[in-house]
């Protein structure tokens, strides 16, 4: 007999493999982008952006290693979030390849409430828009430059955020959703658990009445035998009794015919 929630762990289990299998395809994705525009990079000369994206592709393939090895995906996504949102910042400050790294900024909205959930994404996002805030304002004043205009930041920042707060809803409702089948499942093997005891209680009183059923029918034996023990010796009894009878009619018939003949 297979345990009580063994089909919500059979189910568990195999969501958790989607999980980590997922993980690892958009780690070899992440590294094999950012291998490909560091190698752009490097080869059109600029040495920085180049090596900073060796680098973030070097923190990945580390962290998909470690899955691999491991199955956990806590570090895998840790490391994930801090690539992504240093990315963003990297585009932002740098310009990127050819001056589009902003275009890869919307990859952030995208994976981070996956990575590391709607609440702590949601802190992230906050941090990111920040510091992306910070740079808008250092470049107004004129403290430091990119390769965008005000304008053209303020407004990738602002569907950035849209993005954002659209995908945080939806994966915050799917949060719930996720919560309360978490829930309903804890119910349904909670109340199977309670339908194994009852079960077991009602085989135990099962076996008591089979039990007492066989002390009945033992008991109706027993007197059943005792009956025809008692039939048969009334028989003898009774056979005594009827062969003292047919003696003494035998001897009362022996005087009669005596007592004729004299």
């Amino acid at each position: 007999m297979r345990p009580q929630g063994y089909i919500t762990d059979v189910y568990m289990d195999k969501m958790k493999r989607v999980e980590t299998q997922f993980l690892m395809f958009i780690n070899i994705l992440g590294i094999t982008a950012l291998a490909v525009y560091s190698f752009l990079n490097l080869t059109q000369g600029d040495q920085a952006d180049g090596f900073i994206e060796l680098l973030f592709a070097f923190a990945l393939l580390v962290s998909t290693i470690h899955l691999i090895t491991t199955n956990k995906t806590n570090i895998t996504r840790l490391t994930g979030s801090i690539v992504l949102t240093a990315l963003v910042m990297n585009n932002t400050l740098s310009g990127g390849f050819a001056n589009q790294g902003m275009m890869w900024s919307y990859i952030f909205p995208g994976m981070i409430f996956f990575l590391i959930g709607s609440r702590n994404g949601l802190y992230l996002s906050l941090i990111l828009f920040s510091l992306l805030a910070t740079i808008l304002s250092l470049q107004s004043i004129g403290l430091i430059s990119t390769p965008f205009t005000s304008s053209q930041l303020v407004s990738h920042y602002a569907s950035m955020a849209l993005i954002t707060v659209m995908i945080y809803i939806y994966q915050r409702n799917n949060e719930r959703n996720y919560s309360l089948t978490g829930e309903l499942n804890r119910r349904l093997i909670a109340t199977n658990r309670e339908l194994g005891k009852q079960s077991e209680q009602y085989m135990k009183a099962q076996k008591k009445l089979y039990k007492f059923t066989q002390n009945v029918e033992k008991q109706r034996t027993d007197m059943q035998k005792m009956q025809s023990e008692l039939l048969q010796l009334r028989t003898k009894i009774d056979s005594i009794f009827t062969g003292r009878s047919g003696g003494k009619r035998s001897t009362v018939s022996k005087n009669e015919k005596g007592s004729t003949k004299k």
